[in-house]
């Protein structure tokens, strides 16, 4: 049996499935995509937990006049906004920056599609300049298998963006590791007109989110180039455009998936297109009333994970380093303006000790961390305790007894983008000003 986080495990969400029972989506109270499944094929790669929404998601950027822009998550528990459900229809609804907006996902009837609807109401006095980015994290493979390794699940995924005349910019992706024989493809793009694209979460984050700030850079346009790495995701960007004091639009993004596509993609996929287009629920759905009668408003799904500020940390200058660690540095690295970065120096104990800054950490692209274990032999032992401890405030993660792979007592910490806040052990403090996460020092 393949271990499972704990964190991951859903709690009573809310699973939508098409007529024929093959495709499924259970999202998390929170409006986070738990998974979304064709028969036994998973799509995304990260599940969201029910205190965090995973890289899944779209968000509204507001634009201002200077060229800047806010960008806000329209999923998860950050989101300004309440899940609701009526009959078989769930959706995200709320209110940000005089905006009215709802989001809701809905699985095609007839045919492997899926379809997210953005719903967007100025209820303002000023004219809004915004634009939408919608990520899905990309699997294309079994539960099992992410679950082991999400990087190695991402490296067989190849990524061909296809420009269309009217839709602009979409993603064809092809799993070149076959499943059951067969080669899953995807078909990404948006019901407007995507102008930028990325093909990774290291392209759409970067390490801010590891700084700290959840929206990574989504404060800039998507790079519009392709990247195979480690994060597979299909990000799309759309046209910017003005909404007016008391204007509606719609707006959407839509996956359609083929269970096998043994040739490469190409332009001839755009044929696919009219397809996915033709299907009913490309359509906006119809409005649900504002206060359904017998319907569910989700309760206020806000964690800590969500809500608290990282602890506050600064970078100590060499005289400070220096009152700490001495000056017997060994081969210290330093940045171009001089500023210490990392060195080696005697522990005290008779053994080198190696000190890594914040400033090093945000420049390299794998994250400094510890494998301890106990006892002293040298093969794999069911008494020995092993953990995994990360610099940016993970204190214990994947704590095993016996084989590493087994017997599981704390969640692993997934990728090194800063992804999750709540994988391992964390802990918070509170001096008088409220909860703060410790996390990079």
């Amino acid at each position: 049996m393949t271990p499972v986080d704990r964190v991951d495990l859903v709690a009573p969400g809310r699973l939508l499935s098409s007529a024929d029972g093959r495709l499924q989506a259970r999202l998390q109270a929170h409006g986070g995509l738990h998974t979304l499944r064709w028969q036994a094929l998973t799509v995304n790669l990260f599940p969201a937990s029910t205190l965090e929404a995973g890289p899944a998601n779209i968000w509204l950027r507001l634009h201002a006049a200077d060229g800047t822009c806010a960008p806000v998550p329209l999923l998860g528990p950050a989101a300004p906004g309440r899940q609701h459900a009526q009959g078989r229809r769930v959706w995200q609804a709320g209110l940000w920056q005089g905006l009215a907006w709802r989001v809701e996902l809905v699985l095609a009837a007839q045919g492997d599609a899926w379809f997210w609807h953005v719903d967007l109401h100025n209820n303002g006095a000023d004219m809004l300049r915004l634009d939408l980015v919608y990520l899905q994290d990309l699997a294309l493979a079994p539960w099992a298998a992410i679950r082991l390794n999400e990087a190695y699940v991402s490296q067989y995924l190849d990524h061909q963006p296809l420009r269309h005349p009217v839709h602009g910019v979409l993603l064809a992706t092809r799993q070149n590791a076959p499943v059951a024989g067969q080669v899953p493809w995807l078909l990404s793009g948006s019901l407007g007109h995507a102008s930028r694209y990325a093909t990774d979460a290291l392209q759409v984050l970067g390490h801010a989110a590891r700084a700290g700030c959840a929206s990574g850079q989504l404060h800039q346009p998507l790079p519009d180039t392709r990247l195979q790495h480690e994060h597979a995701l299909a990000a799309l960007q759309e046209q910017i455009f003005d909404l007016a004091p008391g204007a509606r639009l719609q707006r959407g993004f839509f996956g359609a998936l083929q269970a096998h596509h043994p040739a490469a993609s190409s332009l001839a996929d755009l044929d696919t297109l009219a397809a996915v287009l033709a299907l009913p629920e490309a359509q906006p759905p119809q409005a649900p009333p504002a206060e359904p009668a017998g319907g569910v408003v989700a309760d206020d799904p806000r964690s800590l994970f969500s809500t608290a500020a990282l602890w506050p940390s600064a970078d100590p200058n060499r005289g400070q380093l220096q009152a700490w660690f001495g000056s017997g540095w060994r081969h210290a690295e330093t940045a171009a303006d001089g500023t210490p970065l990392g060195f080696f120096h005697d522990d005290g104990a008779g053994g080198p000790a190696h000190v890594v800054t914040r400033a090093q950490e945000l420049q390299v692209l794998r994250p400094h961390g510890h494998l301890l274990r106990s006892g002293s032999h040298w093969t794999p032992d069911e008494t020995a305790v092993a953990s995994t401890v990360w610099m940016a405030g993970v204190f214990h993660s994947s704590l095993t007894q016996g084989h590493a792979s087994a017997n599981r007592c704390l969640s692993t910490q997934r990728g090194y983008l800063g992804l999750f806040r709540a994988l391992g052990l964390r802990v918070f403090v509170d001096t008088g000003s409220g909860w703060q996460l410790l996390d990079l020092p």
